[in-house]
């Protein structure tokens, strides 16, 4: 990370690699597989046909709120160590997760699941609050953690 806060890949001059800490790149890694796998895992359980669920007890909304602030908050954490800024962070969060969220809602009659779309309002919903939280959060820690001298 640099003085400002950012990934240190970030206040590289275009067309040139930054050094960046060992604990920075495996983060972003990790942070990367993460979002891949749950994106996939998210994919297959919003596919599986209902009379093969199993019953959580859990309201199918809080599963959607749950599920749809979880892929954007590992979005948004992957484009922090990519460093972008925050308006292309929300460009392409507030874009990618709806759209993705009603193309997930307009397959599942394909596997006699339902479209609704109070789902996709959830979704949104769940979304909006995780970039915010995360974006609250970000600013915070870039004031605590901030370097002597900076």
């Amino acid at each position: 990370m640099t003085e400002s806060g950012t990934p240190a890949s970030a206040s590289a001059p275009a067309g040139t690699r930054a050094h960046r800490p060992r604990w920075e790149i495996w983060l972003s890694r990790i942070a990367h597989a993460v979002l891949i796998l749950a994106w996939l895992a998210a994919f297959t359980a919003t596919h599986i046909p209902p009379d093969r669920l199993p019953a959580l007890g859990i309201s199918g909304k809080v599963l959607h709120l749950v599920g749809y602030a979880g892929l954007s908050s590992l979005l948004w954490i992957v484009l922090i160590f990519r460093g972008w800024p925050l308006w292309r962070r929300l460009v392409l969060v507030l874009a990618t997760m709806p759209i993705y969220s009603a193309l997930d809602e307009l397959t599942q009659p394909l596997f006699h699941r339902s479209c609704d779309f109070d789902d996709w309002l959830i979704d949104c919903l769940g979304m909006l609050l995780s970039v915010c939280l995360l974006e609250i959060a970000w600013r915070l820690a870039k004031k605590v953690f901030r370097r002597p001298g900076s």
